[in-house]
């Protein structure tokens, strides 16, 4: 039999496909990732799975697990996203990224500007968390790649670099740098 005359049916899904930008290519490739994993955590537990029509009345089906049961899973995959958020963060800091840099790829500028506040500073707090007491300084800990010594970061507050961040030991490249930047910064403005 000859494929030149058969159905493409594939074509309009690969014509949609190209149309998208990389970023919707992207959100969508998470969609159906998460559906996977989620059935795939499903079966793993022996939770019941089934066949459910993709939409009322159609005859293409799905499998899906028990309702209850998937908002059991997705909330335990939503923790594992925030987890690797946060060791993205943490790898983001280490190699030298901004958190005003982190709080644009945290998409944060909106909240920030609904706020009055800083991108960065939004940043922070998302990654610190809230305080465990009232009036508890915040802070986020990462390793300094070229001292390899666990940094305490107070975040982007401003202010002296050894009043943002301690933890550097002496001698420490970066810390000399994020110093002698800050003074750079006060010649100028002299």
């Amino acid at each position: 039999m000859s494929t030149d005359n058969a159905a493409d049916y594939g074509a309009p899904f690969a014509a949609h496909e190209e149309s998208l930008t990389p970023d919707e290519r992207a959100r969508d490739e998470s969609r159906r990732a998460v559906d996977a994993v989620i059935l795939r955590m499903a079966r793993a537990a022996g939770a019941a799975v089934h066949p459910r029509p993709i939409f009322p009345g159609s005859t293409l089906a799905t499998t899906d697990p028990e309702p209850l049961a998937g908002i059991g899973f997705a909330l335990m995959l939503a923790d594992a996203a925030r987890h690797q958020i946060h060791r993205y963060v943490k790898r983001a800091r280490e190699d030298g990224e901004t958190w005003r840099q982190i709080g644009q790829a945290l998409c944060l500028q909106q909240l920030a500007d609904e706020r009055d506040g800083d991108v960065g500073a939004e940043a922070f707090e998302y990654a610190a968390g809230p305080p465990t007491q009232p009036f508890d300084r915040l802070w986020f800990s990462w390793t300094c790649p070229a001292c390899q010594s666990r940094v305490i970061d107070y975040g982007p507050y401003g202010g002296h670099p050894d009043d943002c961040e301690t933890g550097h030991t002496d001698g420490c490249r970066r810390r000399a740098a994020a110093v002698a930047a800050y003074e750079a910064r006060w010649d100028d403005e002299d």
